[in-house]
Order: C-alpha cells, then structure tokens, then sequence
C-alpha cells in the first residue's frame, strides 16, 4: 500500500521522490503468494525414456517407463507433471487393458488397475508425442541471420521444463535412477547422463536412423536428465582423474580445448578441498548454439553456450574458467546434494558460485578472488539498491526462476564465504565434508547445512544463519578513528534508521613500520567504539582488512589515512575503497595518490577502478593521467578501464582523438576495442558517426564491436542514428546484435522526445521474436522509455511468452513503467503546487504593501 506524503513535510522535493518509489522494493510482485512443495505419496525409483527425434519436423515421439513406490498406505492413482503433450496410451503393470486417465493439459491422472501398497513398486508406461515443445527441448537451426548454424536439439530442464517434453513427477527434490535410449537421424549423435552403451550407435530398425543408450546407475533429480542431438565431436582428456571428455561443433575444437583446458585441475582442486572424491563415473561438457543460459549442470553432462568458446585474441579479456568451474562444482552441490525445494535454491546456486571464486584463489592468487568477491558485492548491492532485498530462503514467488537473481548467487556465495571467515578453513572445510557425506545422492535444506556445520565444529550458528540467510538486507557500515602516540580509538556505526543491528565478526589491522596487529574485533551495537593501546602513532589502521563482511562500508578519516590504505591495505577491495573515498575529496593530495596508484599499484584490478575514480573527477590533470595511463597500460582489463574513464570527459577533444586512434591503429583486446567505440559516441565529437557505423560491420568475439557500436550510436540522439539502430533490430541479424541494437532504441526513445513514437514502434515489431535474450531486452527498452504506450507491447510479450523469465519480467517493466508515470505525476502535481504557492505568495506580498502605504 503506498503512503501518502504532503511535499511540505519533507525536507526536499529528493526525499518526496523517494518516498514515492518506496513500494517497488518488494521482492514479491502482486498476486504473488507463499510456494511449498507438494504432497508425495509416490516417489520415482526409475525413469527409462525412449524417444525418437526429428530435428527436421521438431517433433518427439516418445516411451515413457516409471518404476513408482507409494510412502503412504496405499495408492489409488498418481498425478505426472505433463504439459502440452499428446498422450496416447498408458499401461500398468500388471493390467491387461490400457489404464484410465485424466490429461487437463498440465497435470495426467493415472488410475491404477488396484492398490499399491507401501513401499511396494509397479511400472507405468506413458507413450506420448509433442510437436515443436514450447519449453524443455529446444531445436536449433540455420535462419537468415546464421545460414552456416549447424542443426542442432537440447534440453534445458531447470527449473520446472521437463513436462514439457516428457512425463514426468518434476520436483527438484526426488530423486531417481534413469536411463534414456535416443533415436535419431544417422547424420547426428545423441548425448545424455551417466555412461554410454558399449554399443552405441545402435542401428534401428528404420533406415536413416539409429539409436543411442546411456544409464545413470545413481540418483539424481528430474530437473538434471539431459538430452542432445547434432554432429557434434568428442574429444577425451586423458590426463584428468576421471573419464573427462567434451564436446562440440566441427571447427570449434581448437577454442573447445582452450575453454575447458582447466577441468581436469578443478576436478582434482574440489575433491581434495572437500574431501569428497567426484561422485559420478564421468564427466562431460558440450558447447550448443543459443543456449538460453551460460551453462547448466545437468549430471556428469554440462551444457555449455558456446559463446564462452574463446579464439586466441578473446582470450585477452574472457576466461571461460569461472563458468566451467560453476558448473563443475554443482556435481556437488546441486546434483550430489539437491536442495529440497527452489526456495532453499542458494543451496546449489550459493556454493557453485563460491567455489568459483575458490578454484580462482586456488588457481590465480588472493588478489583474483578478493576482486571477484568485490565484483558479487557490487552486484548484489546493485539489485538491493535498484530492485528489492529478500532473505536468502523465501517461498514467496510466482515461479521458481524469480528467484535465480543475485541474492542466490552473489549473497549466497558471500554467505559462505563468511561463513569460512568466522570458523576457520579447516573446520569450514571439514563442515562442508559432513554435509555431503550424510546427504550424498539425497536432498537437503538449509537447517540441513547449519546442523552438519555445528556437528561438524562444535560451534553455535543459529544466530549466524537467521541473520545472514533468512533476514533480508545487509549493514551498512560508517567508522571514523583518531590515532595518538598511545592508542587508536576506531568508532563503528551501523546505520539506517529502521535498520537491524547486526552481529558482526571481523579485525582491526594496525601496522606501525614493520609491526603488525590483527585485533579481533566484534561489532554487535549500534555504535560501538574500539580503543586498542599502541606504542606510537601507527602507519596505517583498516578495518576489515580482509574483506570478509558483506557490508557496504563508509569511511570517514582524512586524506593522509587514506592514502594510506590505498598505498598498503592489503586487500585490494581496500584500496579501491580508499580510492574511491579520497575521489570525493577533491584535492591535490588526493588527485595525487590516485594517479600514482593508477601506474604503480600492483592488481590490475586497482588500476581499473582509479582510472574510473579519475574520469569522475574530469580534471585536466586526471585527463592527463588517463592519456599518459594508455599509452603504458599493458593489461587489456586496466586498460578497458582506463578508456571508459576517458569516456566520461565529456567535450574532452583529446580524449576523443585518443580512441579514435586507438581504434584506427588496432588495439589486441576486442574488449578494449568495443569499449573505445562506445565511448567515441558517449563524447560525441566530430567525425564520432562514422567511427560508429563502420564498427557495426566489424568481425568480434561475440561481436562485442558491433554492439558497441550500437551502443555508442544511441548517443547521437538524432534520426539518421536511430534508422541505422533500428536497421540492426530486425531478424536478419545475429542475436548479440539485435539485443544491442534494441537496447540502444529504448535509450533514443527515452532521451529524445520527439522520436519516441518511432522508437515504441520499432520495439512493438519485435514482439514475435522468439529469441529469450531479445525478449528481455525488449522489456529493458520498454521501461527505459517508461511511458504508457508502451505497457500495450510489454503486455503483449507476457501474452505471448511462456517462458518464467520472460512472465516475471514483464511484470517488472509494467510496474517499473507505472512507477516512473507516478513519479512524472508527482513531478507535475509539484510543479502546479509550486505555482499555486507563487501566486499566493504574490497575492499576500501585494496586500502587505498596500497596508504598508496606507499606513504612510
């Protein structure tokens, strides 16, 4: 319900605005109501699937045969999860005649021929077709746009698509045996879970097709069985410590083996780190065409996008290894350990995420994994400060994918990482150890993980848990210090007016020459002041100094302090807090630390963060700092740094004839390259239109350039930029390139009034695609313009789309738009009381001064 406010009583029209837009901080979208798991009277021991496909007519003729066992005294009839499917005869064992059923469309009744007792078993046989399936198994193929794509069928289950291209109980927490015979075109392979029969391909009774079996012998959940089909080849790595094999299209073996070089040491690094040897028999990975995630874990089986497939020059910037590592470490968590229900999903997506961040800190040193720490606070504090807050575990949602945003991610990993923090290596080690030995091949919720955590370490964490897991939000830290020749006096406030307190375990870092003190340090109050005795006036004092607290962290001491910690804080997301405070104090002193730690500090990740710190500032001394940092900088990602930096100067003539021959001599990063093009339009200087739209033809990794382009294009704000714009929407282009040309649309038509109408229009031509990425970007560029024509086209993308994403999104923009409306109103609604306050006043001075002269 939105409170209503009088502009009068509030300290600014700002606060007014805010407390307007109040309500867009929930989580949960209206109608939304709490989620729990179903009733299962009937669990799954195993699932053998036969299907014949058509790549050709998208079609799926397919064999369905359940091994059921009732929990319950007896069992009368079982409820299947199938959607749009052509149900064509189902037969119980033990019955002569096709069994009795009820298909709504969604949800197959069986009546079975009598009873099932407990824990007794019986089969179901579900033989189906479905044409062209709107979920769960998608068909890829040449089209204008990709006339060389290869055909190629896979499955993306997660997180509740399988029923629609197969019968099924689909719940992440049963689990069961399966196995699954493939039958397709003798021009393809077919691929799934667990091993392969020592036959395959088998030849099929019908010519011009053959069959391929696989057998998973150990359980796992419905959301994981795979299914692919294509020319894709096999290579096998023979010196990892498990069959570990991948695959891919012909002509992308070289980038293949580069993407996924690693797994083989991640492997060996996960099951030494938990002491858990990999739980399966094999492991695969496959690069597919437009897949609609990055990756998915589907057990001993990942399907990767192969858009992470680098070439030697886009390996400059991009490294496979993080997704491959993510995906690699739900074998253990997700497809080892399942949580229960997608409200406990942090469960599986948490951990992917944090050993990650592990294998890099294993893999590339404490500076990487710091950063990538930093980078998953910076996001998740991104969603809470633009979107909502919500607790790790929360059951109010329309449809499981609403909750796979970066509180299940980013705080899920930082979670655990301070979970590590407070316990110790060992003993976090030792915790996670127990967790998956009592719940392997089992499902697991979050109490599940505290109490193995407590067996395992003896210590309490009930407070730890519902803080950090099940309260939303985060701290927000504010600590000041004054030193002396006897002590450093360090005061911490936890602030927010309405905000919790929370408990707090860190330390205090004091160095005084080469003597160092690590204090620790318990914050639990509202404000709390620490007083530790030194010999001496330190040299440096950070608090924190480890990055160890997810808290947002305000600073106040002066600018000798900070320089401090930006010259010898020893974790990077120290210094590039103390560069990013001392940015805001605007003096010489300050402007000089920075430049100096932009050449001489020694993570590119520090250097990429003063160079932004510097293109705020815009000085003529920061500009020449940038110039002079381009020309020195050798790491392509401090470099993309410095020239977004050189972007923000805006009129600055030599930083654009800077990147204008940046891009005319060549530059090795096609990231550095896509970001000076983008910045060539965001400085908008002459000769900036023809720079842009050659780069729209320009070959890329990803085509990063050519989207760059777009981007930069958008900054024009004229006509002539948005026909060319809009000349990249259509379907004729590559996906990458349409999302960017449709992103760049919704910016003109917010920017330019008077070409809004020719920019909704633009959008509304899209709304048939069936691209997921060009659907979402649509719905971002619907409600970057923000006016209410176009709530008609979002609403007409949610009548179209099936897809959770694309639902809940749509809901999104709708009451993102309507809010922005809101606000506009409001603005208006100001303005007119503004004036009538004007003419009162006016009104009333006239009066005073005709009493003022009668009296004269």
């Amino acid at each position: 319900m939105r409170a209503h406010y009088c502009w009068r009583n509030i300290a600014s029209v700002a606060d007014y605005l805010e407390a307007l837009s109040g309500e867009a901080s929930a989580f949960a979208l209206p109608g939304t109501s709490a989620v729990y798991a179903p009733d299962r009277p009937v669990v799954l021991r195993h699932l053998h699937l036969e299907v014949k496909v058509d790549p050709e007519a998208e079609t799926v003729d397919g064999r369905v045969t359940m091994l059921i066992m009732p929990v319950v005294d007896e069992v009368t009839s079982v409820r299947l999860d199938a959607s749009d499917l052509e149900i064509e005869q189902i037969i119980v064992e033990g019955s002569p005649e096709p069994a009795d059923f009820d298909y709504d469309g969604r949800h197959l009744d069986i009546t079975l021929n009598e009873p099932l007792l407990m824990n007794a078993t019986r089969s179901l046989v579900i033989v189906y077709r479905v044409e062209k399936p709107r979920l769960g198994l998608y068909f890829v193929k040449p089209d204008a746009a990709n006339p060389d794509r290869a055909v190629q069928v896979w499955s993306q289950n997660q997180d509740d698509d399988a029923r629609y291209w197969f019968p099924c109980m689909d719940q992440p927490g049963l689990k069961m045996t399966t196995s699954v015979v493939a039958t397709v075109p003798t021009e393809f392979i077919a691929l799934s879970n667990g091993e392969p029969g020592a036959d395959n391909p088998t030849e099929h009774w019908e010519e011009g097709w053959h069959s391929f079996h696989f057998s998973q012998a150990t359980p796992h959940p419905i959301y994981l069985l795979t299914l692919l089909v294509g020319p894709f080849v096999e290579r096998k790595d023979e010196e990892a410590p498990v069959d570990l094999r991948w695959y891919c299209l012909p002509g992308r073996e070289e980038e293949a083996q580069r993407s996924f070089a690693k797994t083989g040491k991640m492997i060996a690094f996960f099951s030494d780190f938990l002491k858990i040897p990999y739980p399966w028999p094999r492991y695969g990975q496959a690069a597919v065409s437009e897949f609609v995630f990055g990756g998915m874990e589907n057990t001993t089986l990942t399907t990767v996008t192969e858009r992470v497939l680098t070439d030697e020059r886009a390996a400059l910037d991009y490294s496979a290894d993080g997704l491959v590592a993510h995906e690699l470490a739900h074998q253990w968590f997700g497809d080892y350990v399942t949580c229960r229900d997608w409200s406990h999903g942090w469960l599986n997506e948490g951990f992917a995420t944090y050993f990650d961040a592990l294998f890099k800190q294993h893999d590339r040193g404490q500076d990487e994994f710091d950063y990538n720490m930093w980078e998953l606070a910076e996001g998740y504090f991104t969603e809470v400060r633009t979107k909502y807050s919500r607790p790790l575990v929360s059951r109010d949602y329309a449809e499981p994918i609403d909750l796979f945003d970066r509180h299940l991610y980013h705080k899920g990993a930082w979670v655990l990482h301070m979970l590590r923090s407070l316990l110790g290596d060992m003993p976090f080690r030792r915790g996670l150890h127990v967790y998956l030995d009592r719940f392997g091949y089992g499902q697991a919720e979050t109490p599940d993980l505290r109490r193995a955590m407590e067996d395992a370490t003896g210590r309490s964490l009930g407070r730890f848990f519902d803080e950090w897991v099940h309260r939303a939000g985060y701290p927000r830290l504010k600590w000041k210090m004054s030193t002396d020749a006897r002590a450093v006096t360090v005061t911490v406030e936890q602030t927010g007016k309405k905000a919790p307190v929370w408990d707090i375990s860190t330390t205090l870092l004091i160095r005084k020459g080469e003597v160092e003190q690590r204090i620790p340090v318990r914050i639990d109050s509202k404000s709390q002041t620490i007083i530790v005795p030194t010999t001496g006036r330190p040299d440096l004092v950070v608090l924190d100094p480890d990055n160890t607290v997810l808290c947002s962290m305000t600073t106040e001491v002066s600018t000798g302090q900070l320089r401090a910690m930006l010259k010898d804080a020893p974790s990077v997301v120290r210094r590039i807090g103390a560069g990013r405070a001392l940015a805001k104090k605007q003096s010489s002193m300050a402007l000089k630390a920075l430049i100096t730690a932009l050449s001489d500090d020694p993570f590119w990740g520090v250097r990429k963060q003063m160079a932004r710190s510097l293109g705020r500032i815009g000085t003529e001394d920061a500009r020449d700092a940038l110039l002079s940092a381009l020309q020195s900088e050798k790491h392509p990602k401090a470099r993309h740094g410095i020239v977004t930096a050189l972007g923000m100067l805006t009129g600055c003539t030599q930083a654009s004839e800077a990147l204008a021959a940046l891009i005319e001599a060549g530059e090795p990063s096609y990231l550095v390259e896509a970001e000076a093009v983008r910045c060539i339009g965001r400085l908008n200087n002459e000769g900036a239109f023809d720079i842009l739209t050659a780069a729209l033809d320009r070959s890329s990794f990803n085509d990063v350039v050519a989207a760059a382009g777009l981007s930069g294009l958008a900054w024009q704000r004229s006509g002539e930029a948005l026909d060319v714009i809009v000349s990249r929407s259509g379907p004729l282009n590559k996906t990458l390139v349409r999302v960017a040309a449709i992103l760049a649309i919704g910016r003109v038509g917010r920017d330019v009034p008077e070409l809004r109408l020719q920019a909704l229009e633009a959008l509304h031509a899209q709304v048939t695609a069936t691209s997921l990425r060009v659907k979402m970007s649509l719905l971002s560029a619907l409600e970057t313009i923000g006016v209410t024509e176009g709530i008609r086209t979002v609403n007409t993308i949610g009548e179209l789309g099936v897809d959770g994403r694309v639902r809940r999104r749509c809901r999104e923009a709708s009451t993102a738009i309507r809010k922005k409306l809101d606000k506009n109103a409001a603005f208006g609604s100001l303005r007119t009381e503004i004036e009538q306050l004007r003419a009162e006043q006016k009104t009333l001075r006239g009066r005073v001064d005709r009493n003022e002269s009668r009296r004269k």
